[in-house]
């Protein structure tokens, strides 16, 4: 016989392959492990994964490339044995015969490996190849019988036709699967800088998305690309045409059928297969392809449910179009959508219809459910259907065009909420839409939703008052959206970072009010909308330092927010109450807020919300342990914790400073203040330039500190920002350094009213004071002994008597009895 030294040899590593150590270490650290699978589609690296490997080794190497001329049992044995007789025992190549008996062969080969008592490594590379029961019923026999010093190696494209089960019960089996084998963003990047230092990384993050890490795809891609995005489409067009050719014609004629007439849908069962394509052996196609992973996912273990790999649907539409007529791929689209839509997925099959332009039905299926889609805060896709229908000039309904307005409006894109509804008006104007059933209702909404986008823009009071007072006196139209709250705020700690709060550019208090009167005297005086004004009003008044009318303002808001259980109104309340305990050094009333809050019913990232003013207060107060109280919060690692939201990051910034971090703080903030900026966000933008104020004055970098403040003062002295300044003594002395040198009389005025109303707020013993020496104060008044305070804060009682000592000089007396008199008078 002639033996092709080819199929024996292991694939060479070529250079600059990426070392995938993490792979790797899965065959290095099972020592026990006697069989190893790896299954995936072509082009997942299985074979330069296992190259790799035994490349590495100095132990016994037999290889095995599986082509399909050894589906013959003889044929595959005789390669079998030769290959690992070449290894053991080169002597007895010559004598390797054909023989009828194949299980004798078999296990004379596992006597001759037994002999052998050196570790041998066996590859079986592409075992898929192989359909010959005999052969499988052997190689379950051959690994049955395996010596302990062998261990067995098969990649392979589809599920093994032998059985497993003992050896995964052994915990002697380790199995690598395609999800394993894909390129994590690391490895991506390291395997586009071997190549290219100049690595576009924004392309990197879409590629990873686009291939989901498939390495062939991701190569293709980079021999068009040269790692810049401008190539991806040439890249995508690469991938689809191996698909095409080397993927698809493998298939059998119905079975590419029933994935062109299915490759439209995101999630693909029984059910819907069946409908689409009418072919009753939709279940056999579907466990099929998952079983043989052909780019096929199943993603529940105990449903039939699946979906097929992006780039595989890419190329079967490419095709579905070469096949099909368009009035063929409409009627599968509208099969599909109508399914998914009498099986109450109307969001898939709206989805579907868009996809096809079928922009009549998306649109009166759209409508009908358009409530549904509010109270089920869908409102980002509702707005990327929206501009799909403007992309493609289609006359949008009445109703539809309005509720994308008030998104517009949320979402703070004033200008184009602002030309839309100039349009809007226009065909209003004209007669257009007065036929509609609920033209009335509508127009009511319209002119509410005008009223709200100024109000988020900062127009005039008087102008607001004279555009819309007689819209809010009158009776509202009857209309399916009159018990339909609007989410104003989807995630925010604060409504003045909200479009409605008009992202922290302060109102005028006559201009407040004058908004607040027409909201409260009209038809619409127990919505939400009224609640998010008011609330708007009560962070107005803390950001001026007006504290008993936010206070006052706050609760009122709260029983709006709570009659319609609107925690994007509930939550930001709290938070505010507990801040404003804060500036009057309440801490423990500050503490129970919050707590009480935390007894409600709502979503996870409110329970981080008050979760995070928890660590606010913790820095405020002077409090022990804040940076392991955080984690232990948050039920995360340290080494695990990535801030996402602003909010996070500004408290874990304040941490920082206590910490006296500072050079960390500015590396912080510089990342957050541009992204404030980005955003026109002003309470951050003030906010940050005081903290990177206080940094710099600590590092002795006094210039900066004062650029850092003048830079926050700037932005703030057109709405009146007082309590981000005066809540802190280090923040008010460099405004005082700033004052000598700023020679401009506004601003010399505006410092001058922020020093007045820290005067004015704060008594001189307790600007003396420090918030761990405040905190005492607060427990002498309530009685507490020495021991108690001792125990509340983590301190030794001698520490609580030097605290003590320093409070009597202070406050000017000599005992604990005059201490606790003068503290009443305060």
């Amino acid at each position: 016989m002639v033996w092709l030294e080819t199929k024996i040899k292991p694939p060479n590593v070529a250079a600059g392959v990426l070392n995938r150590q993490r792979l790797l270490k899965l065959f290095k650290n099972n020592d026990n492990t006697r069989l190893f699978v790896i299954k995936a589609p072509a082009g997942y690296g299985k074979t330069t994964l296992l190259s790799q490997y035994v490349d590495m080794l100095s132990e016994q190497v037999a290889w095995l490339t599986i082509d399909a001329a050894d589906n013959d049992p003889v044929r595959f044995w005789q390669y079998v044995s030769y290959t690992i007789m070449k290894q053991i025992n080169p002597s007895l190549v010559k004598s390797i015969k054909t023989r009828e008996d194949i299980m004798l062969e078999v296990d004379e080969l596992l006597q001759a490996i037994t002999n052998n008592q050196e570790p041998l490594h066996m590859i079986l590379d592409d075992y898929q190849l192989i359909h010959n029961p005999v052969i499988h019923q052997h190689v379950n026999r051959f690994i049955q019988y395996l010596p302990s010093q062998v261990k067995l190696y098969i990649t392979t494209r589809a599920e093994l036709p032998i059985a497993l089960e003992r050896w995964r019960a052994n915990q002697t089996l380790v199995e690598i699967s395609r999800q394993q084998l894909c390129f994590t963003y690391q490895e991506l990047e390291k395997f586009a800088k071997n190549r290219d230092k100049n690595v576009d990384t924004t392309m990197l993050h879409t590629l990873l998305d686009l291939t989901e890490g498939w390495i062939t795809a991701i190569q293709l891609v980079s021999l068009t690309t040269n790692w810049q995005t401008e190539g991806m489409q040439a890249g995508h067009e690469f991938i689809q045409n191996y698909l095409l050719q080397e993927v698809l014609p493998t298939l059998d004629d119905e079975l590419q059928q029933f994935l062109l007439m299915t490759s439209m849908l995101n999630e693909l069962t029984v059910a819907n297969g069946i409908a689409i394509t009418q072919m009753s052996n939709t279940e056999n196609y579907l466990n099929q392809l998952a079983k043989n992973d052909i780019f096929t996912v199943r993603l529940k273990s105990k449903e039939q449910i699946y979906r097929y790999h992006p780039l595989f649907v890419a190329a079967l539409q490419q095709e579905l179009q070469q096949r099909y007529t368009k009035d063929d791929i409409a009627k599968f689209y509208y099969i599909a959508a109508k399914h998914l839509y009498a099986k109450d997925d109307y969001v898939q099959a709206i989805e579907l219809l868009l996809t096809n332009q079928q922009y009549e039905k998306a649109e009166q299926w759209m409508i009908t459910h358009l409530v549904d889609i509010f109270t089920s805060q869908q409102i980002v896709t509702f707005k990327r259907w929206v501009n799909i229908l403007k992309v493609a000039n289609y006359d949008i309904d009445l109703e539809i065009l309005i509720m994308y307005l008030i998104v517009l409006g949320i979402d703070y894109e004033l200008d184009e909420a602002v030309a839309l509804t100039n349009k809007v008006n226009d065909k209003i104007a004209q007669g257009s839409w007065q036929a509609h059933p609920d033209y009335q209702s509508l127009i009511y909404i319209l002119n509410m939703t005008n009223a709200f986008i100024y109000f988020a823009g900062g127009k005039d009071g008087g102008e607001l008052k004279e555009l819309f007072h007689h819209t809010l006196q009158q009776e509202i139209p009857s209309s399916r959206w009159d018990q339909v709250p609007m989410n104003y705020n989807a995630s925010q700690p604060s409504l003045l970072l909200t479009s409605i709060g008009a992202r922290g550019r302060l109102i005028w208090r006559k201009d407040m009010e004058l908004f607040q009167q027409l909201l409260e005297g009209s038809s619409i005086k127990e919505t939400n909308l009224v609640g998010f004004g008011i609330g708007v009003s009560a962070e107005t008044s803390y950001h001026r330092g007006e504290l008993t009318r936010a206070l006052f303002e706050l609760e009122s808001a709260l029983l709006l927010g709570r009659q319609y259980q609107d925690m994007g109104l509930c939550v930001p309340m709290y938070i505010l109450k507990a801040k404003i305990y804060v500036a009057q050094k309440n801490y423990d009333a500050a503490y129970s807020v919050i707590q009480h809050a935390l007894k409600m019913d709502m979503e996870h990232h409110w329970r981080e919300l008050l979760h995070i003013t928890q660590v606010y207060i913790d820095v405020q107060s002077g409090a022990k342990d804040i940076r392991a109280n955080l984690f232990n919060i948050l039920h995360v690692q340290e080494s695990d914790f990535t801030m996402q939201h602003m909010f996070w990051k500004i408290a874990y910034v304040r941490l920082l400073i206590t910490e006296q971090s500072y050079e960390e703080a500015l590396q912080e903030i510089t990342y957050m203040r541009e992204y404030a900026l980005n955003e026109q966000q002003i309470t951050w933008i003030v906010e940050l330039g005081i903290l990177e104020a206080i940094c710099y004055r600590a590092l002795d970098q006094v210039t900066n500190a004062l650029i850092a403040i003048q830079n926050a003062l700037t932005t703030a002295i057109d709405y009146r920002y007082i309590t981000l300044f005066i809540q802190n003594d280090d923040a008010l002395a460099i405004v005082r350094m700033y004052a000598k040198i700023q020679p401009d009389a506004e601003m010399q005025k505006y410092m001058r009213m922020l020093l007045k109303e820290y005067q004015a707020q704060t008594p001189l013993i307790e600007r003396e004071l420090t918030p761990r020496e405040y905190t005492l104060i607060h427990l002498l008044k309530e009685g507490a002994s020495n021991s108690e305070m001792a125990v509340k804060l983590g301190l030794s009682e001698g520490t609580i008597r030097v605290y003590l000592s320093t409070i009597y000089s202070k406050l000017g007396v000599t005992s604990r009895a005059k201490a606790i008199a003068k503290i009443m008078k305060l």
